[in-house]
């Protein structure tokens, strides 16, 4: 938190001796961002994951294959001028890629509307990723805004103060035990992290299988 006087920090690991920084009063301090090695490791693992995935996959990911599509799919709402892209969006069966300047509706439109039209089918669950918490953050609010429910992965720090309500961490201490936890993550059909949050919680996909994934600032 930084006002005109002061700078207030939280540091990820405690300091339990305070004479670190009595000693050193004096002097300027230069503060900089934190930094986790572990991301690193996830991003070890993606990688691994692709270089033994099926030939397929792989061509899929890079483009070397046409997507496959389902022209028998039909939309279940209304999305106005949007209907044509949601419709092509539905068809798709193994990706589709959303890509604009700025300010088009990529975020509002393009990802709200079809988290919309896949929570029109029965049983359905979403997964919402973007590669900051400042993305996730202005998903969240759109959530909100639709009043749809939704379970945040990812720590206090992290997360604005708004959605920390919405947190796996804050959701779980409304459970008595384990079994009421897993109802919980099951009955939540959307689940928002960033990639790095959802990398290091893998073991989520033993719980809850989603039927979309959506990745915002996918470029990224």
């Amino acid at each position: 938190k930084i006002e005109s006087g002061k700078i207030d920090l939280s540091l990820r690991a405690a300091q339990s001796n305070k004479r670190v920084f009595l000693r050193d009063s004096h002097r300027q301090w230069a503060i900089e961002h934190d930094f986790i090695e572990a991301s690193y490791a996830s991003l070890y693992r993606g990688m691994q994951a692709f270089l033994s995935a099926p030939q397929s996959r792989k061509d899929l990911v890079l483009l070397q294959r046409e997507p496959e599509t389902d022209e028998r799919k039909q939309l279940n709402g209304d999305y106005g001028t949007f209907n044509d892209l949601m419709l092509r969006v539905k068809q798709a069966n193994d990706l589709f890629l959303i890509i604009g300047p700025p300010g088009t509706g990529k975020t509002s439109f393009g990802l709200m509307n079809t988290l919309k039209e896949q929570l029109t089918e029965p049983d359905s669950s979403v997964l919402l990723l973007s590669y900051t918490n400042r993305a996730v953050d202005e998903i969240c609010s759109k959530l909100h805004r639709e009043k749809i429910d939704f379970i945040r992965l990812g720590g206090d720090m992290t997360c604005s103060p708004e959605y920390k309500d919405n947190l796996l961490s804050n959701r779980a201490q409304q459970c008595s035990n384990i079994e009421q936890l897993r109802q919980l993550i099951a009955k939540t059909r959307v689940i928002a992290a960033t990639t790095t949050a959802m990398n290091s919680q893998l073991s989520l996909l033993k719980l809850k299988q989603f039927s979309l994934a959506i990745v915002d600032e996918a470029s990224q």
